[in-house]
């Protein structure tokens, strides 16, 4: 079950390139469409007729919720990311799961910044791994959370100190605690 965690982790740099990209492209739309050269604008004869500027705000309004939705969708997957890193009980485990997937370092560079051997840091970053694995169980692939641990027990039907989610389906997991 260890892939799923490391699976989860490694989604970061990528959700954070996806925020970037987003937020630019909601820049550029904005900027196009608030554009004064904007050919839609422009009534020049023979061009087709002006478009509505209230349907394009519209338009624009609408689009820009669905970036801001997704946006924070996204941002909140990352916290929950940084906050499962930041639940491990080792600074040191912290520190190599933070290099390796928040920094996106490679294992040499994640071997050179804290200056221990490549075994070390692979052995660092297994125990890591394990730990969060057997506290939070597997990752939900669709929503990006962690699921409730197969070795919580019937007792646990609210979002406690284990990081467990609530026995209602409907009902968002908690983030895991430090």
């Amino acid at each position: 079950m260890s892939e799923s965690v490391k699976d989860y982790l490694s989604s970061y740099h990528a959700l954070r390139q996806e925020i970037d990209e987003m937020e630019d492209r909601l820049t550029a739309l904005r900027d196009h469409v608030f554009s004064l050269q904007s050919p839609a604008y422009s009534g020049l004869p023979g061009k087709k007729a002006p478009r509505d500027p209230a349907e394009d705000l519209a338009c624009l309004f609408d689009l820009e919720q669905s970036y801001r939705h997704s946006i924070l969708e996204a941002r909140i997957r990352c916290a929950r990311i940084e906050h499962l890193i930041l639940s491990l009980s080792s600074p040191r485990e912290k520190q190599i799961l933070r290099a390796r997937y928040l920094d996106g370092l490679s294992w040499d560079e994640v071997c050179g910044r804290f200056l221990i051997s490549e075994s070390l840091t692979y052995s660092l970053h297994k125990k890591a791994i394990s730990e969060l694995d057997l506290r939070y169980g597997s990752t939900d692939p669709k929503k990006g959370e962690a699921v409730r641990s197969a070795s919580c027990g019937p007792a646990h039907r609210t979002a406690d100190s284990c990081g467990c989610a609530s026995s209602d389906p409907g009902s968002s997991p908690a983030p895991p605690r430090p």
